[in-house]
């Protein structure tokens, strides 16, 4: 057996199966990967940025509220141990016999505690306050700085790393930094005043007594340095990790219905567990050390103490220090120790977003080779005419990589069209690139009337050209946004050449596009008329990518944005490939008279598009191997042309036909042809479609009614892990109860003290030894247990949505709602913070609650009365946690909110860059983003300045009940209630039980996240699939014979109910047989395909397989039957060899074999030029298949296909992007492949069907025609009349 390697399961629940290790695709086909030994053998450094520099990104403004909530922490931290003073001279008062004179002099100082308190809240208030809403403006600064450096970047950085994490990190990782720079700076300040003031206060008042005591205290620095650099690293090392993980996810949903179509459900979801283990092992190595870390400070602090307590009895036998200076030292030093405990947890937040944030910077201070934002470069004064030249151009992608052109020569003069012809891969895409200023070449020069394009300013020279790829890509909005984004540039006169460039002082300006400039280059594409019969016209809103039109409809809308800008240079790759035969006839006769007056480079495989250019340039391995028009070429017979022509059966009478879906033969979930109707949405939307979810503000609303469900089920979740958080809280509530019994030692040892008694003395000393023994007991159990209990729900938690997302059927992502961007932001973000109900936060709450329930048990015990009244008091300081944490909890929702949309714009800006950079509209995308998050700020503010006043009226509230004990517990004691001793217990008690709100008030901000997040999360658990993959229900039968049809077929997309798209369709075809569908775009063959996937369920009528519904079938059997081939091939971030694989049959365990990997590639006519690759097989095809050509990708694609010799074949123009010799070859094996199987064929050039068994036509939902190619040409129909159009 293969050896494979193990997957770690651990934090794994039960039900989530693993794939067997067996099915994933091997990488050692006749060598092992140099990439994978780089990876395997590299220690990667882990980088962190200097804390300071956090602050890049203040203005002085904001570094004027840091300096003032800087201060204001500072101050806030110094009142709380000043008390110790008064509290000091209220134990030497009570040495006053005078029980007036005592309580008189009490009450000053109770007023002194008033005093106090005011101040505290007050500087409270500003820490909140100021902090946070300068970490907001920092953090929007530091969104907007690195979204637009990322859309500056030049392709050769994007070529080298996965984009699907670039926009993740703006989410998480900002979000971090801004936690580390806002309100966890401000409670570290707070308690390191706490902690310094308090030791200061004990150096005045007995300097010997308090040396003593921070004799540990490089000790208390060693742990502390120790435990910072740890979490440090690994804090960077699980950013890292959650960042693969996410670029996993972008993938896989980017790609959704590749991975439905070959059942790659379940290899998905074990793929990206396995990402996440690096994150889980990063977490448990953070867990460990927070827990050694802090058990070690506070057991080294307690034990001071008990030395302390030793030799401070000895300073009072001596007179040198009263009992009342004493307690000042003790509590003073006991506050400050406490604080270095509470300041720990804010360390590890700051040292996060220290490791957060060097990704961010690095992106942000990185300055691409090529800048598309540039403002540099000449700017021609006379009019752009177009006279393009290579002058002896070299290039190739990577420095040592294989070149790609070689001495690359031509010119084309303005109003000339030159085409490029040749084999996939030779180079011509390059030619492409180079021009748009994508890469600059090795060597040689390219001229645009006669000067160097790199010395030309970028956003002029992209401005002059229009661009139409084979792929189009459009973006979420309506058909009027997305013909706009191709606007014309002109120069922008507030522009000010001696202020840097940016947002705010752009050398160039988008030209205003009116609506009859669109309408007049929507004509010339011919897409006016099927926009006018879209429900809302221009307005119409056609979803993200435009999934929600067919192929043929979103090339000409590319081309109308081409079009639209007037430009002088016009690119075109395949710009036809997706459109019928009527439409490519009309549009290439639109373009070739929009070609008038221009430079026009057309890269092409079908011929008959470029037979009227002035030059056709014959391209071979990176070089011109024949150049002239099309009569000059074919007067040699055995030119390559005059080859590549009769491959082709293409005479002077000949034009083919291309596919009309493209991508959504089998990609679009709807088409929006004829009547279909769409609500008129602006860009931002929230847009409820159908029955797939409700709209974010119920799930919002759901988390509300929820109300203690939502803990309740994050304990549910957490269940498995039980005894990790049983420990964790065990350790939680010993912690908790350390203090309150230290409270005891502490009253018994000043009583000891006063009678003098040294025995008694010595035995409390003891167990303050014990108790400093338990609190690194406590401390390590509490921050193991729910540090690792809290990682592997984290890690189950993303596994479980992951494996519910990928369960759901294909027309849930139709939503806006489910974008790849939101959807993504709810993975990263919403799961790790669900851990915070169960884990971080809640133990907190049980060592508070613990601290607070034994600390007022031991009041009551002592002195009831006065416990009774201080209790009655605690009510208030609830009452303003509350509504904090109500605030709160408003406030992140909508930034949760606000954030998610605007992820949503930068992932579809960064997944598009190419695009977007040909437009140069990366300004148009940074302005949409920066409204984005301009939206709320105005409310943020409201609400930070109101939640600053409720953390500043509890922090009062603590101050004023302490006022409160003092003086109504000496009353009690002149009034003969109760003891001096026992009134020290009481008020020791309430003291640790009133800091102890403090900590849950600095809690409640990510229990209030948490619960937002938890809602979202329990939204996608939920969520129940009519489709799934998983049910192992339905027939799987030995063997499949193929006989397909389908019988009175209704069907109508969830998310437009009132739009029939088939209307009792009805045909078959034969095992073995090939059935050809053909039609306009629109016309409801995609829908057929998508059907029979099952990838939705029709409304009426049935299809069978067999003769047995298809529904009766087990799901994952149906399509393990069925293989794939769409125009626009989608592959996968991985090599070639897995790639491939991907296809395999994942029904069993079987492992698909190194020879049928190849077998597949020869059958596509893929294995030569695979083994030209640098790496062979084992070469990475990058992002969607970047890295290889449009034919490459399209015969990697086939290759998928056919290694799961399929029973039933699904063909979508299968060879439309390969050139003539790839395409005879493909197309023999192709036919080849057929044999023996049920083939269907999306197509519209009818010469690739003629020899199909039945050809439909279909029309208006319905077959229109149906038969042979002879007999439906003597029928003199649609189909004779599109045979008829094909030949003109």
């Amino acid at each position: 057996m293969t050896e494979a390697t193990v997957v770690p399961t651990e934090g794994i629940p039960s039900n989530i199966s693993l794939l067997p290790q067996e099915s994933l695709p091997r990488k050692d086909l006749n060598k092992d990967s140099k990439r994978s030994k780089n990876k395997e053998t590299k220690k990667e450094k882990i980088k962190t940025v200097p804390y300071f520099k956090l602050f890049r990104f203040a203005t002085r403004f904001d570094i004027f509220l840091v300096i003032v909530g800087c201060l204001a922490s500072l101050g806030h931290g110094a009142m709380t141990p000043l008390f110790t003073i008064l509290f000091g001279n209220i134990i030497d008062e009570f040495k006053t016999q005078n029980p007036d004179l005592l309580l008189s002099q009490v009450k000053d100082i109770a007023v002194w505690f008033l005093i106090f308190g005011s101040i505290a809240g007050v500087c409270s208030y500003l820490q909140v306050g100021c902090l946070l809403t300068s970490a907001q403006n920092q953090a929007h600064r530091m969104r907007q700085n690195y979204i637009s450096s990322l859309l500056r970047q030049d392709m050769s950085w994007y070529d080298d790393i996965d984009s699907g994490e670039l926009a993740t990190r703006v989410t998480s990782d900002v979000a971090d930094v801004e936690q580390g720079i806002a309100d966890k700076l401000g409670s570290f300040l707070h308690y390191s005043s706490l902690s310094l003031v308090g030791f200061i206060i004990g150096f005045v008042k007995g300097w010997k007594l308090t040396l003593i005591i921070l004799a540990a205290s490089p000790l208390l620095v060693i742990a502390a340095g120790a435990m910072a650099h740890v979490l440090s690293r690994a804090s960077s090392e699980g950013n890292k990790a959650y960042a693969k993980a996410d670029g996993v996810a972008n993938e896989v949903f980017s790609m959704f219905r590749t991975v439905v179509a070959f059942s790659g459900e379940e290899y998905e979801v074990n793929r990206y567990r396995a990402e996440l283990q690096g994150s889980y092992k990063s977490g448990r190595k953070s867990a460990i050390a927070t827990g050694l870390g802090l058990g070690i400070t506070m057991s080294i602090v307690i034990m001071a103490y008990a030395l302390g307590f030793w030799v401070g009895y000895t300073f009072v036998q001596k007179n040198e220090m009263s009992t009342g200076s004493v307690l000042t030292v003790f509590f003073s030093v006991i506050i400050g120790a406490m604080a270095i405990g509470n300041a720990s947890p804010n360390i590890t937040a700051m040292a996060k977003a220290q490791g957060a944030a060097y990704f961010i910077f690095d992106v942000i201070g990185r300055e691409p080779k090529i800048d598309n934002f540039s403002n540099a470069g000449k700017v021609p004064e006379k009019p752009c005419k177009g006279d393009l030249a290579f002058n002896n151009v070299h290039f190739q992608y990577k420095e040592n990589g294989k070149k790609v052109l070689e001495n690359m020569t031509f010119e084309v003069k303005s109003g000339e069209t030159i085409a490029l012809i040749g084999e996939s891969g030779c180079g011509k895409s390059t030619i492409v690139s180079l021009v748009e200023r994508f890469y600059s070449p090795t060597a040689g020069d390219i001229l645009l009337d006669g000067v160097k394009i790199d010395e030309l300013n970028i956003q002029w020279l992209r401005s002059q050209i229009g661009y139409v790829s084979q792929m189009p890509t459009l973006f979420e909005g309506t058909v009027e946004y997305n013909i706009s984004l191709g606007a014309g540039f002109i120069l922008n006169e507030a522009y000010d050449p001696s202020r840097s460039g940016g947002l705010n002082n752009p050398r160039f300006r988008r030209q205003e596009v009116t609506i009859d400039m669109i309408v007049e280059a929507a004509k010339k594409a011919n897409a006016h008329s099927f926009i006018s019969t879209l429900p809302n016209g221009y307005k119409t809103y056609i979803g993200p990518r435009g999934t929600q039109l067919s192929g043929g409809q979103k090339q000409r809308i590319a081309i109308a944005r081409a079009l639209v800008r007037d430009p002088r240079v016009l690119l075109f790759d395949e710009a036809t490939s997706a459109l019928d035969s009527e439409s490519e006839r009309v549009v290439q006769e639109a373009l070739d008279k929009a070609s008038e007056g221009r430079t026009t480079i057309v890269i092409a495989h079908r011929l008959s598009t470029i037979r009227h250019a002035t030059k056709i340039a014959v391209v071979v391995n990176g070089a011109i191997s024949e150049l002239g028009s099309h009569s000059e070429l074919l007067q040699n017979p055995q030119s390559l042309y005059s080859k590549m022509l009769e491959l082709q059966k293409l005479k002077e009478s000949e034009l083919s036909g291309s596919s009309d879906l493209s991508k959504e033969s089998f990609y679009s979930p709807v088409l929006l042809e004829q009547d279909q109707q769409l609500d008129e949405l602006p860009e931002d939307a929230e847009v409820p479609l159908g029955h797939t979810l409700s709209a974010k503000e119920k799930v919002i609303q759901k988390a509300k009614r929820l109300g203690p469900g939502v803990y309740l089920r994050a304990f549910k979740l957490n269940k498995p892990d039980w005894p990790f958080l049983c420990i964790g809280y065990l350790g939680a509530m010993c912690s908790g109860v350390i203090w309150p019994v230290f409270s005891i030692a502490f009253s018994e040892m000043i009583d000891s003290f006063t009678l003098n008694n040294k025995d008694q003395v010595e035995k409390w000393v003891l167990v303050f030894v014990g108790l400093g023994l338990a609190a690194f007991l406590a401390n390590f159990m509490n921050h193991f247990g729910v540090g690792i209990a809290g990682e592997r729900l984290t890690n189950r938690v993303r596994i479980a949505c992951f494996e519910k997302l990928v369960r759901q059927p294909v027309y849930w992502f139709d939503s806006q709602e489910h974008s790849v961007g939101i959807i993504k932001t709810r993975l990263s973000s919403d799961a790790t913070r669900v851990r915070n109900l169960v884990g971080d936060c809640f133990s907190i709450f049980l060592t508070e609650m613990a601290t607070l329930t034994s600390g007022i048990v031991i009041a009551f015990t002592a002195c009831p009365k006065l416990s009774a009244v201080v209790l009655a008091c605690v009510p208030v300081i609830m009452l303003g946690a509350v509504l904090q944490m109500k605030l709160m909890s408003g406030f992140l929702e909508n930034g949760a909110k606000v954030y998610a949309e605007a992820g949503k714009l930068a992932n579809e800006a960064v997944d598009n860059i190419r695009t977007v950079a040909s437009l140069s509209v990366g300004y148009h995308f940074l302005e949409r983003y920066t409204e984005k998050l301009n939206q709320p700020a105005s409310d943020n503010r409201k609400k930070t300045q109101v939640a600053a006043i409720s953390f500043a009226f509890t922090e009062f509230s603590t101050f004023a009940i302490w006022a409160l004990s003092f003086w109504y517990g000496t009353r009690l004691v002149t009034e003969g209630h109760c003891q001096f001793k026992e009134m020290m217990k009481s008020i020791t008690s309430i003291v640790f039980g009133a800091l102890t709100l403090g900590r849950v008030s600095a809690m409640l901000p990510d229990m209030a996240t948490g619960k937002v997040s938890a809602a979202h999360i329990y939204h996608y658990l939920d969520l129940k699939s009519e489709l799934d993959i998983t049910d192992e229900k339905g027939e799987k039968p030995a063997a499949c014979s193929g006989n397909i049809s389908f019988s009175r077929t209704h069907f109508k997309y969830p998310t437009r109910p009132n739009v029939k798209v088939l209307k009792g369709l009805s045909t078959s075809v034969s095992s073995g047989k090939t059935l050809a569908l053909v039609g306009e775009s629109g016309c409801g063959k995609s829908t057929l395909v998508g059907l029979l996937e099952r990838f939705y369920c029709q409304e009426k009528g049935e299809i069978f397989l067999d003769e047995i519904n298809i529904e009766d079938y087990n799901l994952k059997w149906l399509r393990s039957m069925i293989g794939i081939v769409s125009q626009e091939p989608e592959l996968f971030q991985k090599s070639v060899r897995e790639n491939i694989a991907y296809g395999f049959s994942k029904l069993d365990t079987t492992v698909v074999t190194d020879e049928q990997i190849v077998k597949a590639a020869k059958k596509a006519n893929a294995h030569d030029f695979i083994m030209k690759l640098p790496e062979g097989y084992d070469t990475n095809v990058g992002e969607r298949g970047s890295l290889l050509s449009g034919g490459q990708r399209q015969r990697v694609a086939i290759a998928r296909a056919l290694v799961r010799d399929p029973k039933i074949l699904l063909l979508d123009e299968a060879t439309s992007a390969l050139d003539s010799e790839s395409e005879r070859i493909v197309q023999e094996a192709l036919d080849q492949a057929r044999e023996g199987r049920t083939t269907i064929v999306v197509a519209h050039r009818l010469t690739t069907i003629e020899p199909a068994d039945k050809i439909c036509v279909i029309a208006n939902g319905k077959v229109a025609e149906s038969g042979k190619h002879g007999e439906l040409k003597r029928l003199k129909g649609i189909y004779a009349k599109m045979v008829e159009a094909q030949n003109r």
